[in-house]
């Protein structure tokens, strides 16, 4: 299994977009990127324009080899409205009505509506898919943080590698029942 980070905070940008690969299984994760538009006061610098350019290439250029992509949830760094890039393959995305706040409903609403008739496009939630190399499992919806919080909900995406034996997931909220260790700085 290739997990390849494709553009992130720490690569100048607001985003997760990661690449997984096994074997002839290729998904695309998250494919977005945007820059905040007031930090600290401030507009983007120069330097954040450029890596914003430099991570939106480098996702175009591996959605062109991806046969999936995922879409957890519609925060804007989290997906493209370029229906282009989902063109002619199969996306699972994150409910367009079910468990989501109006204002991610909203541009999931307009995404189905502009990228619907150019991909295989259907809800992500509770969906299997195995391959020769992999088997790709999509969860329930999952809280974006604290349960209740305005943020909304998640599905996040497990890739196991059935020839390795090796498993990715993303986005890792945490999960139900999963005990959290303490934050050592609260003592």
């Amino acid at each position: 299994m290739n997990v390849i980070p494709l553009a992130a905070d720490s690569l100048g940008v607001r985003s997760m977009a990661t690449y997984v690969e096994c074997g002839q299984t290729r998904i695309l994760i998250d494919p977005g990127a945007v820059l905040a538009p007031n930090r600290f006061g401030l507009p983007p610098a120069d330097e954040e324009w450029e890596a914003l350019r430099r991570a939106n290439d480098r996702i175009s250029a591996y959605a062109s080899r991806a046969g999936v992509i995922f879409l957890s949830h519609y925060h804007e760094d989290h997906f493209r409205h370029d229906p282009g890039l989902y063109q002619g393959r199969t996306v699972w995305a994150k409910d367009a009505r079910r468990m989501i706040n109006p204002r991610q409903a909203q541009r999931a609403a307009d995404l189905w509506k502009s990228i619907g008739g150019v991909c295989r496009l259907d809800s992500a939630e509770g969906r299997v898919l195995e391959t020769a190399e992999a088997r790709l499992s999509a969860s329930p919806p999952l809280a974006h943080g604290a349960e209740g919080t305005a943020l909304g909900y998640v599905v996040a995406l497990t890739v196991t590698d059935l020839r390795e034996g090796k498993r990715f997931r993303c986005p890792g909220p945490a999960l139900r029942g999963c005990r959290r260790l303490p934050d050592p700085r609260a003592a």
